[in-house]
């Protein structure tokens, strides 16, 4: 997932009729942290709501649009597509908001629920991937409203991960015989078990590296792993995760991998390959939720959003190692989107 150039800053939502709508409301936040290079974060508030968050001015949006229980969203954007959020509504249905859709389309698919969706932008519109109703792995394109049911089964509570990589669309899942799988759809003939095991309950995280696919996991012995298509397809790194947990990948500006997590110390924890593996930020997560972390600027500078273990969104700024809370609830067990 990435993010090449500067995009708008706010969305617009009218009222809506099928879920509750509100007035949109931009809400001043304190600063307290450098969060000038961190890129906008969309969350299902304690109220149950989508929201989207904007450090760059310290304020957000409320929707007013429902978020299904104990999920959380996928934000995406590029200066082609423009900026959407994919989410499971409170109807269970996958939908898709952006600012020129009337701020959000009921695509009328079942999502299984307490499962979340993953999105990326391409060329034209986006692709989504989601669990489905049916337990199945799914795929939507926004530029024809097309789906793909792939036939694959998902385990049960668990998220797949797209991302584009080398101009073709992946996805990454567990599987419902608990590996790791990684599923092409531009070919469907393509479907690659790991034969890697992964903790229950828990999702991977693919990214679109120059280098090719690299994909972080909770593995079934407790420990984060990545698997990269060039180093014999694992690599155990030996950091601890917390229980129910999932790992965010990313990339920097030279192509090496970086991976937020929460750690089994309930740290926020920050791994690299040139920073002896590891980083305990100190900071405490809210149990059951996992980090989000966007792509480098030019200065490798990345922004990391979770819920702090005082429920609140929270911002870090690796460059400058600080911290922002934004005061704002987050439904408990949920997790933020940092923009790709």
């Amino acid at each position: 997932m990435r993010l090449t150039a500067k995009l708008r800053r706010s969305l617009a939502v009218p009222a809506t009729a099928g879920l509750t709508a509100l007035l949109i409301a931009a809400v001043a936040a304190p600063a307290s942290a450098d969060t000038s290079n961190v890129r906008n974060t969309a969350f299902q508030a304690n109220t149950g709501h989508l929201f989207i968050y904007y450090p760059s001015n310290n304020s957000h949006t409320d929707t007013g649009l429902g978020v299904a229980a104990g999920t959380s969203p996928s934000y995406a954007g590029s200066t082609s597509s423009g900026l959407a959020v994919a989410f499971q509504a409170d109807t269970g249905h996958l939908w898709f908001y952006t600012a020129t859709n009337a701020g959000h389309r009921d695509t009328g698919l079942g999502m299984a629920a307490g499962t979340s969706p993953s999105m990326v932008p391409v060329t034209i519109g986006f692709e989504m991937a989601f669990q489905a109703d049916t337990g199945h792995l799914w795929t939507r394109f926004t530029s024809n409203n097309s789906n793909f049911d792939t036939g694959l089964g998902m385990a049960a509570g668990t998220s797949p991960s797209v991302a584009t990589i080398l101009n073709v669309n992946e996805v990454a899942f567990q599987a419902n015989t608990g590996h790791l799988w990684i599923h092409d759809y531009q070919s469907t003939t393509t479907n690659l078990d790991t034969g890697l095991g992964m903790a229950a309950g828990t999702s991977p995280s693919i990214s679109d590296s120059s280098a090719g696919t690299a994909v972080a996991f909770h593995a079934n012995n407790g420990h984060l792993w990545i698997w990269t298509a060039t180093n014999a397809g694992n690599r155990d790194t030996g950091l601890g995760m917390a229980a129910g947990t999932s790992p965010s990948i990313s990339e920097d500006s030279s192509g090496n991998l970086v991976v937020a997590f929460h750690a089994d110390t309930g740290h926020l924890w920050f791994y690299t390959a040139t920073n002896a593996g590891h980083r305990d930020t100190g900071l405490g997560m809210a149990g059951g939720t996992s980090p989000s972390i966007e792509p480098a600027n030019a200065t490798n500078d990345f922004g990391i959003s979770f819920q702090a273990d005082t429920g609140h969104l929270w911002i870090r700024d690796t460059a400058s190692n600080t911290n922002r809370d934004s005061g704002l609830g987050m439904a408990a067990g949920t997790s933020p989107s940092t923009l790709f």
